[in-house]
Formats: C-alpha cells, structure tokens, sequence
C-alpha cells in the first residue's frame, strides 16, 4: 500500500491485477468470496500497453455562481469556456478548497437557459465526484448544479439547507424548475430541505425530490460508533482506508467499461486473457495450480459477466475490450481512491459521521405529514454500507406521493457505475410532469370490489380459508327469534320508508381478529348482497404514512410522524450488520393488505378507524363494521378470552351517539373461534421484560393509535392445533331513530344494551357450540372433503 500511495506504477499493475483475482474469485450479491491465495514476489511485468487511465487536470476546478453565506454576491470566475471534458477530471479536481458551503455548475449554463435544474446534494466527502460520470448526459436536459462543502468546514448538518434553501429561492424567482436530488448525506439534507419547506408553505418551488441510498437510516448502524476509533488512526493507516473499504462501496466490476472502440475478442476469451495475464504479471509461491486457476477464472466468465450488469454483457458495436485493457482500467481507479483521504482527512469523516448520525436522528424525528412534493427514492439492492432498502420503504411509508425504485446488483455508490444511467432514471420516472401528491380517499374512493373480483377472491384466498374454519352464520329478528343464515339481518332499505339508512355492525375483536373481517364481510356480500366497509387500524394499511388531516385524526397524524424512521435500536445499543431492522415489504400504501397482499382489504371496503371516516360513511348511509375493543380488545390476557374490553367512562357511548344522529341501525355481532389460542407471553409480561420491554414500548408509540390510549403490543400466542371451527351470531337489532343525540343518558343506554346483546350472543355460541358434532377438525374435514367440498359439515340444533 505504501508503494501504491507513494505513486509507483509496478506497485500499481500489481495490485489492480491482485483486485480483479479478488473479484473474479467470489463476487455475489451478498459480498465477496474468499480469493484463491496469490503472493506477488516481483513487481509486474511492463506487458500492459494501452493505458486508459484518468486524466489529472492540474488547475483548480473553476467555480461557477458560487454565492457567498448571505446568497448576494456571485463569483464568476475566468476560464469557464475552456473546462476540460469531466471526464477528465479525477476527485481532487472536484474539492472545495476554502470558503463557506456553495453551489457551482460544473458545466456551462448556456444563456438564457430554461432547462430545469438538477440541484445536486452529495454523499458524505461533499465534492460532487460521484456524478461525474452522468454529467455528460444529464447536460443537454438539465443544468446541473453540484452542492460542496470545504473538508475544513464545520457547519452543523442542519444548518446546510441554509444554502440549499436560497439557492431554490433565487432559481424560483427566475421561474426555473428545480429537482433536488441527494445522496447518502446530501439525501438526509434534500429531505430536511423540504421539510422546512413544507413548514414554511414553499414547497411548490420544488418540482421533485429525488432521494438515492439515503442515509435516513444511520443511526441504525454501528458506523456512528467508529468516529472515535477513526481519529485515533494514524495518517498512514487513514490512507489506506479507501482501498480497504472500497468492496462496500462497490463491486470494481460495475465500475469499469468493458467495451472498446476495437473488435474485441468476446467475453469467454476476454475472461480467459485474464487469467493468463494474472499468471504472466505475477509470480505465485507455487506454480502448479496455473492451470486449475486458468480453467477456473474462465469457466467463471460468464458469473462475472452477469455481475458487471449491462454494460457488460451487452458489448458496444466495436465488441469487447482487450483484457490489459481492462486490467488498466481497474488500476486506473486506484488514483481516485488515493485521493479520496485529501477531500475527506480524518478529522472531516470523524465529524461528518458523528453529524449524520444527530442530523438523521432530528429529521427522523419531525412530522413529515404537511410535505406534498413528489419523491423518487432509489436504492441500491447491493448497498453494503447502510440499509439503503429498509430506507426506502420507510420514507415511502411515511412520506405521501412516494415511489420505490430499486437497482439490483449496485452498491453504495451507484452513480459511479457504467451501466447506472441517471438521465435515464430520471425520464422513465417522469420527473418533471410528477403530479402533487393528493390526500387519499378511503371512504369515497370509486375503485371497490365488482362482483368479478369479489368470486375470483372468493375462489382464490377465501376459499381455503372456509374449508379450514367451515364458518357458520346465525342472525336474529327484531322479535328475538334466532335464525341459522342471515336472513335475519336488516337491509340497507327501510321497509317502512323505503329510503336507505345507514347500518353499524358491532362486533368483537377476536385474537386471530386476521379472519374476522374477511369471513364476515364477504357472508353479508354473498347472502345479503350488503357491502359493509370495515373500519381497520391503520397497521392494515401500511400506516404510518403521514395521511392527510380528513383521513387519519391528528392523534394519528401526531404519532404517525413523531418517531424515527428506523426503530428499535436504542441509541446506547446500535445493531451489527447482520441484525440491522428491517422494514416489511412496502405495497402501495394506499392499500391495505391482508394473506401476504392476496386480499386488499381496502379494494374490499375497509378505511382506516377514526371519528372522521367513521362519521362520513354514517352521513353516506353505507353498512359499517366498528370493533370498539380494537387493539386492546385483539391484544387481550390469557384470562380474557371472549371478553369484551370497550371504552368505559365519559366518552364510551361516543360511536351510538353517532348513530343516533344519523339514524342508523345497529346490529350487534357474536364471533368465536379466534380466541381459542395458546398464550406464550402476554402483553404485559413481554413489556416487564429488561432492553425487550423498551424498545416494544418504543416501537409502539411509531404506530398511530385506533382509540386513545392504546399500545400495540402483540402478545405471543399460538393457534390451537386443531383449528377450532368458527361461529357468528347477528344479534337483535337496535333502532337509533328514536334516540336523540344529544340525550347523553339515552345513548348510555343504548351502548349498554348493545353491549349487553353482544355478551348474550358470546354466550350462546360458547355454550351452543358444545352439541355441535362437526365441532372436531378431523371429522368435519372429512365430511366436507367426501362430498367433493360441495356441502358445509351440520351444525347445532337452534
């Protein structure tokens, strides 16, 4: 290394020919492969002719419209029109020397330019190198502005926007389209940026956000923890810290071109050349394997290939490059890692780190709910440095108007990778005609379940389901008589009036509550012809996402958005690589899902629970579905099997008082079934719990709350093997239409009753189902399974 950093070119051959052993050796998805074990005893051979390396531009790189700290004075400085193709211009040529944080256009605007501006935000050395490689491109579409900060800079990270925020300021007054595109560090500042923004009603100055491999998510990571470990290093050490990370911020493979302007010789023979170089340049303890490692290096080209991506594997018209110069290409990276210590010393990467890891940890912790801009997350699925991907989904989940786009194979550098094409990224996420995110309409949404969807989801996910519970259905008339069936439910017409009122359907929330909703909702489609529209919690939806006032209750909004990101990992106890959280799986968020997503509860009728979705689908006169235990109720004790857990006190007849002012109908319902499980750890004994306990308690106030003062704990149970048949009673129905709203002790009542009908049917199901004969899984199964699953298993006599 020392050899390598003093400039000598042997030194140089050598270990670029020793790098791309390493990577042939073992490159996958997950990381890198042990090499086979070569020793170089002499400095290579001078065999490589065709030297590609990158140009060093010895002058300064000209600043263009730098602006001071107070945003008023520009600086043109002189030689603008003779700035060197940037390709040629390696990563000191990219360092802010002196002087506070600025912007500069890295190429000349032409005047009286119109193209929207890229406002680009960089990683964690501030120079801007990493978009070297797009800027060709990107110029005749975009103008492109780089944000720097000088390595001696100690500006607080969320101080940054200051200049971010006039630059967007100036560039509005000029009528330009701005895209504020971050990276790593320079994503957590793009993100603070609109926050503020949104904070200060300007966002509309910003047409898109673009956010890459933001690292939204450090303080979920055990770097933060290395600051002080970096600055006890010695110079010497610090030196070689690029090239010894360099396999995290990506594979050297995806970094080079393996095309030439010559006809070239093939991917197989290029491979093979390879290996007859890495056997002529250096000279092995034991000379025996040459073969073996020929043969292994080209039965391995087409693995390789693959993990170069595209620009490999697609060669350019004049076909492959020569293997030296392949070779010469990868050395020819060696140089920018050297100088990769200049534009970030010690010190700087020390307190960089140390402010990412607070800055993140503010911007996580503020409400995203007002910001409407249109963003485009991209992440890297070989990101080997953060949890890029976990990033992403969770700032779709709490950002509205969000998109996911993922690169497979690249790491945490992307941009610097042949086959990343960031125009081309930007023009097929249409960028620039993005609308602005609109609140979501749960309750008036149009695209609901047709009768085509409602059988083919029957067919495919409710279907099973049914086979394994074989559910049975009982209502009860106005006059009290039990029915089997549902032909005791009201319907949404009034048979006195002939006008639709509206009807509530109150039920209890079972453990295994997963089943409830879609068993009952499509019993009341099919024998009723009743859409009901359940209200859920809003983990069912992929909340918290930072929904819109009408939608989610300020309560919701407030605890939706007050939380980090990234949660569960206590800022005394960081996590490792390997135990880093991780997101689920993001679906759309406007969407709530249920049996891996094969049931769109939302499709269905579901809408998040609150006052306000509640009241609007009373006022519209649909059938509804309440649970007004929710999370408490579905989260109960091992002692409270069927037991009703609702509100009491002074608000606990809140949802009859709204049925009594839109005259609604109320039809209590009886489930059982779900609460027959095996409780391993209640709620409680998981929150008693030492480290464990704090960081449920942690997580639980991330997620929005269905009704005041509920913890989404969930207890560890275990379903009764056999699966229990399931049973639902419709109990009497309660007319509101002669309560009066405003009767506080009349409502009281009401609830009471309501409830009192509810326990009623729980016990009469508990206690019914004991004569039932096909109670037992094994012989129902078999009843139903010999006739061709075309008959439901009898039940008990009414």
């Amino acid at each position: 290394l020392a050899m390598l950093l003093s400039g000598k070119r042997s030194a140089m051959r050598a270990l670029g020919a020793a790098a791309l052993a390493l990577a042939l050796s073992g490159p996958c998805v997950d990381g890198w492969g042990a090499p086979t074990r070569i020793v170089p005893t002499r400095a290579a051979a001078p065999a490589m002719r065709s030297a590609v390396l990158l140009t060093t531009i010895e002058q300064p790189l000209p600043h263009l419209d730098r602006r001071e700290q107070d945003g008023a004075e520009e600086i043109q400085e002189p030689g603008v029109e003779e700035l060197a193709p940037f390709g040629g211009i390696d990563l000191d040529g990219f360092v802010l020397r002196e002087g506070p944080p600025s912007f500069f256009w890295p190429m000349a605007p032409e005047p009286g330019s119109t193209k929207p501006v890229l406002l680009y935000l960089p990683g964690i050395e501030f120079t801007g190198y990493t978009i070297s490689r797009q800027l060709s491109r990107l110029a005749p579409h975009y103008d492109v502005r780089i944000f720097r900060v000088s390595p001696h800079d100690r500006t607080a990270g969320t101080h940054l926007y200051r200049w971010v925020e006039v630059e967007i300021e100036q560039l509005a007054k000029a009528g330009r389209r701005v895209v504020l595109m971050g990276e790593s560090f320079g994503g957590v500042l793009a993100l603070d940026t609109v926050l503020r923004a949104a904070e200060q009603g300007t966002q509309d100055r910003i047409t898109q956000l673009v956010l890459m491999n933001p690292a939204t998510c450090m303080p979920a990571t055990p770097w933060p923890q290395l600051a002080s470990w970096i600055e006890s290093l010695s110079p010497d050490a610090y030196a070689a810290i690029p090239l010894a990370i360099s396999p995290l911020l990506a594979n050297p493979l995806r970094l080079i071109d393996f095309k030439m302007g010559e006809p070239g010789l093939g991917p197989i023979k290029v491979m093979e050349g390879v290996a007859e170089e890495l056997v002529a340049e250096l000279e092995l303890e034991d000379k025996g394997p040459f073969p073996e490692l020929t043969a292994a290096v080209s039965q391995f080209a087409g693995q390789a290939l693959a993990a170069v991506g595209r620009a490999a594997v697609l060669p350019g018209p004049a076909g492959w490059a020569e293997p030296e110069v392949v070779l010469e290409r990868l050395v020819g990276l060696l140089p920018i890692l050297g100088q990769l210590p200049n534009a970030l010393p010690r010190s700087t990467l020390a307190f960089r780190v140390r402010e990412l890891d607070a800055f993140a940890r503010e911007v996580n912790g503020r409400d995203w709910s007002a910001a409407r801009v249109p963003t485009l997350v991209i992440s890297s699925s070989g990101d080997l440095v953060i949890p890029s991907a976990a990033a992403a989904r969770e700032i779709q989940r709490r950002l509205l108007g969000t998109r996911v786009l993922t690169l497979e194979g690249a790491g945490h550098a992307p941009l610097l990778e042949t086959d990343v094409d960031l125009l081309k990224i930007l023009e097929e996420a249409a960028v620039l005609t993005q609308p602005r995110p609109k609140p979501r309409d749960y309750v008036g949404r149009q695209e609901l379940a047709n009768p085509e969807l409602q059988a083919a989801v029957s067919q495919k996910t409710m279907l099973p389901i049914r086979r394994l519970v074989s559910p049975k259905f009982f209502s009860t008339t106005e006059s009290g008589l039990r029915l089997p069936g549902l032909s005791g439910v009201p319907g949404l017409i009034c048979p006195k009036t002939g006008k639709q009122r509206p009807i509530l359907f109150v039920s209890n929330h079972q453990q295994i509550g997963v089943l409830d909703i879609p068993l009952l909702v499509e019993e009341l489609m099919v024998s009723r012809k009743i859409f009901v529209r359940a209200l859920a919690h809003p983990v069912a939806f992929g909340m918290p996402t930072g929904e819109p006032s009408d939608e989610l209750s300020d309560q919701q909004l407030a605890a939706a958005n007050k939380k980090p990101a990234l949660t569960g990992v206590p800022s005394n106890s960081r996590g490792t690589f390997s135990k880093l959280p991780i997101a689920p799986p993001q679906r759309d968020s406007s969407r709530g899902g249920m049996f891996g997503d094969q049931i769109d509860i939302a499709t269905f009728g579901a809408v998040p629970v609150s006052g306000r979705n509640f009241f609007r689908l009373l006022q519209r006169k649909e059938a509804v579905l309440l649970y007004p235990g929710g999370v408490t109720e579905a989260f109960k004790g091992r002692d409270q099997r069927y037991k009703l857990l609702w509100p009491e006190g002074e608000n606990e007849s809140d949802f009859m008082r709204l049925a009594s002012k839109m005259n609604a109908i109320v039809v209590p319902v009886a489930g059982v079934g779900g609460d027959d499980v095996i409780h391993v750890a209640d709620a409680e004994d998981l929150l008693k719990l030492p480290r464990i306990g704090d960081m449920l308690r942690e997580f639980a106030a991330t997620v929005p709350p269905g009704r005041p003062g509920e913890l989404f704990v969930t207890p560890i149970v275990i379903p009764k093997i056999p699966i229990p048949r399931y049973y639902f009673v419709f109990g009497k129905p309660i007319d509101t239409a002669t309560i009066d709203a405003g009767d506080v002790p009349a409502n009281v009542a009401a609830y009471r009753q309501v409830k009192a009908e509810l326990e009623k049917g729980l016990d009469w199901l508990l206690d019914k189902r004991q004569s039932d004969p096909y109670a037992g899984f094994v012989k129902r199964v078999a009843y139903e399974a010999a006739g061709n699953w075309t008959r439901q298993a009898p039940t008990f006599r009414i």
